[in-house]
């Protein structure tokens, strides 16, 4: 844990001035309170950064009478007089700024995001990293293929079943023909093994100056950020938070974050639209720069201005949230003076914020207390004895009613809450609604050896939400029936397959077929590769060897194109008893 802000002593040379207006103007504190602070997040904190430098972005020219003006500089936290902000308007035009209108398909969005050349290049990688592993049976891929792998993909992630291979499973409850007559299991699991983006033979060693971490899916993580942020203008609220990546395995910046749903995995920095949760900017974590230098901006502050400054989102009034492992006044009065507001919740041991917000204590729900620092304004409000503290340029001063029913037959209560934090409860929940969309339907389907592979569906499912946004918001609208994200989901994969099969044979019906006259039904021997296949009859008995394995016969029925046992199947499937 950082080390909570001890000092209380201001270096300011108007300290004794400020010290002497406190006193005239003492801190009623609530007796018999027992908050003394708020509650901290829970997330990762072994790359978190207490201290705040106030150190500025060597970047972002600052406006230094702007920033007195607005609560830098020379300006002190006042309780009294508060008022609103000035807040600039938003005039951005938001929304969709691809070419694509209300009659374009949806797989025509989703490749926006996934052109075909990037299943060339699949495909290209794929039988490149065979060859280097000198897998002579793989047979090399297509585009075509790897389309169709991927649509795969995004069906198992509709229909889940325990294990990818039940999917061909001979059982009529748990077989699925829309996989089964794609590829069959075998070819299924080389793909899904050899499966490339990137060679991993042009990525320099590890300490190096030029080594990627990331050089396995770089290729896709590079042209997914420039899709997201040139495909969609967010509007004027947005949020700023941790988005996982589902992962329990080797890699050497695995997180673990006990808050979130899924608490081991891959943590990425997100930005989405709080309106449409349309994710515009996203950052894989690496973990620690080591060679972070003395006095650099601390992590949460580095994190929200490089995902504000690469969505262009400086000096067009936009109003970003983030919660507590984010704010900082530091990070706030940056933003202030980049024309970019912003609210979140903040940790009392922070640098900068007013003592009397730090040692507060309320008694009761809907008291609070409010301090102003030019246009930034800190608040500390109490709820079921529970105290939540926020930061914030974007929100005005004033309160909302709200009401709670009462407990074992007492009357409702009504009291006041601050706007800032209504509004932040409202606009802060855009990553983790992106997060819940995205895992609805995720394209992974079983599990994979290699991280970057979870990357790789990670981004391949936040582009499909990203189109889907596309989608409902296309120029030309509204229409008549739009499609719900599953039928949205399930088009894309149903035209990501098209037409296209690698099986050699036709798939066997599940359903006993019609038996033809008994004349031309002859047993042959099967010519595949393994020449035999599960008995139809034996395996619809459900009877096993005597070890407990399935039976498989090596003759076929010419007419019926299913495999038999000569000894009594063929005449039982056949009626010829």
């Amino acid at each position: 844990m950082a080390a909570s802000d001890t000092s209380s002593v201001d270096s300011d040379p108007e300290f004794a001035a400020i010290m002497d207006f406190i006193r005239d103007n003492p801190v009623r504190e609530s007796e018999g309170s027992d908050i003394s602070v708020s509650s901290v997040h829970t997330s990762d904190l072994s790359d978190f950064e207490d201290s705040d430098t106030g150190v500025f972005h060597q970047d972002v020219p600052c406006d230094r009478r702007r920033l007195d003006h607005h609560g830098g500089g020379n300006a002190v936290w006042l309780r009294r007089p508060i008022s609103d902000p000035v807040l600039q308007p938003f005039v951005r035009s938001v929304g969709p700024t691809s070419p694509l209108g209300v009659d374009a398909t949806p797989l025509e969005y989703f490749q926006l995001y996934f052109p075909q050349q990037m299943f060339e290049e699949f495909s290209a990688q794929t039988n490149l990293y065979a060859q280097q592993k000198h897998r002579d049976h793989f047979v090399n891929t297509s585009a075509a293929e790897v389309s169709a792998f991927l649509g795969v993909q995004l069906v198992m992630g509709v229909v889940r079943l325990p294990s990818y291979k039940h999917y061909w499973s001979g059982d009529s409850f748990l077989h699925q023909s829309s996989v089964s007559k794609v590829m069959t299991k075998n070819r299924y699991e080389a793909l899904k093994d050899n499966f490339h983006i990137n060679d991993r033979e042009t990525n320099p060693p590890r300490g190096h100056p030029n080594h990627d971490k990331l050089h396995m899916v770089r290729p896709v993580i590079d042209r997914a950020k420039a899709a997201f942020k040139t495909l969609y203008t967010p509007h004027r609220e947005v949020a700023v938070d941790e988005a996982m990546i589902k992962f329990k395995g080797r890699c050497s910046f695995l997180q673990y974050i006990p808050a979130k749903p899924h608490k081991w995995g891959i943590k990425a920095w997100a930005l989405c639209d709080s309106t449409s949760y349309y994710m515009c900017d996203f950052n894989i974590y690496t973990g620690k720069d080591l060679a972070q230098v003395e006095g650099q901006e601390p992590l949460g502050t580095r994190v929200v201005m490089k995902l504000v400054r690469d969505t262009d989102l400086l000096r067009k009034y936009h109003h970003v949230y983030f919660d507590n492992y984010f704010t900082s006044v530091g990070l706030v009065e940056q933003l202030l003076a980049n024309g970019t507001y912003s609210c979140g919740t903040v940790r009392v041991n922070r640098k900068g914020l007013p003592q009397e917000i730090k040692t507060v204590k309320f008694k009761n729900s809907g008291e609070h207390l409010k301090m102003q620092k030019g246009g930034m304004t800190a608040i500390s409000w109490c709820e079921k004895k529970k105290k939540v503290s926020v930061l914030c340029t974007a929100n005005n001063v004033d309160d909302i009613q709200i009401n709670r029913p009462g407990k074992r037959g007492q009357p409702a209560r009504q009291y006041p809450k601050p706007r800032a934090i209504q509004e932040y409860t409202e606009h802060f929940n855009a990553v983790d609604k992106n997060d819940q969309l995205r895992t609805y339907y995720g394209s992974s389907a079983g599990k994979a050896y290699k991280w970057w592979k979870y990357i790789f569906w990670f981004i391949m499912d936040v582009s499909l939400l990203n189109a889907y946004v596309l989608y409902k918001e296309a120029p030309g609208g509204p229409r008549a029936k739009p499609l719900t994200h599953l039928e949205f989901h399930l088009k894309v994969a149903e035209m990501l397959i098209g037409q296209f099969s690698s099986r050699k044979r036709k798939s066997y019906v599940l359903n006993t077929p019609v038996a033809a006259k008994q004349a031309i039904h002859e047993p042959v021997k099967i010519t595949t590769a393994r020449g035999k296949r599960l008995c139809y009859t034996c395996n619809k008995e459900g009877r096993r060897t005597p070890s407990g394995k399935k039976i498989q016969s090596s003759f076929e029925c010419t007419i019926c194109q299913v495999a038999l046992c000569k000894e009594g199947c063929w005449a039982s499937f056949h009626h010829y008893n």
